[in-house]
């Protein structure tokens, strides 16, 4: 006897969590997505003057080993400085051949800061990157780095690939002293390519 009372109870029901089950769903899609957006390709330019510090370099038969530190400067979509600093070197392998002055090739890697933008967006000062890469005979080179901002939200990797060291251009500003600190090493410049992701 109660059935129709029951039955009508149950449809209510049903149709309260419809309504609620709908509404659910029109908020899930209404919120920001989490998901990062997509990689997006980055190119430019750079330019630094790299210094040796004296009281590193090593020999070992017909092997070298040095620390060096520079800063280099990005422009394209990656505008600013990537810095290795005397503190935190970069540390470099030379192998040569056995005249020992005709280089056969090197091997260098290090990390740093980084201080401007990328894709617009500035970077935060917990912008480090890494980087490691390999130098030919004629001093030309490439290397991979990767880019890492939490704060900003800037994640990327990217290949440099650079000239023949020469000297500086007139106005650039490379000390091309030696002292008991550092020796001017040369004025390089090249591209980079690769892809950044920029996350909420």
């Amino acid at each position: 006897m109660n059935k129709p009372k029951t039955n009508q109870h149950l449809r209510r029901k049903i149709s309260a969590l419809a309504v609620i089950a709908g509404l659910a769903v029109g908020v899930l899609f209404a919120l920001p997505k989490a998901q990062a957006d997509q990689p997006v390709p980055v190119s430019g330019t750079w330019s630094a003057c790299g210094y040796i510090l004296p009281d590193t370099v090593h020999q070992a038969g017909h092997n070298v080993t040095l620390n060096a530190y520079q800063d280099q400067i990005c422009l394209g979509d990656m505008v600013g400085t990537l810095s290795v600093t005397p503190d935190n070197p970069e540390f470099d392998v030379l192998h040569f051949a056995k005249d020992g002055v005709t280089l056969l090739f090197g091997t260098f890697h290090g990390s740093g800061t980084f201080t401007g933008s990328v894709l617009g967006r500035t970077a935060s000062p917990a912008a480090v990157f890494t980087y490691q890469g390999q130098l030919a005979p004629d001093g030309s080179g490439d290397a991979t780095y990767t880019f890492d901002d939490p704060v900003a939200g800037i994640h990327g990797e990217f290949t440099m690939l650079g000239n023949p060291p020469e000297p500086p251009a007139p106005g650039q500003p490379c000390d091309e002293t030696c002292n008991n600190t550092s020796c001017y090493v040369g004025y390089g410049i090249g591209t980079y390519s690769g892809q950044f992701q920029l996350t909420p």
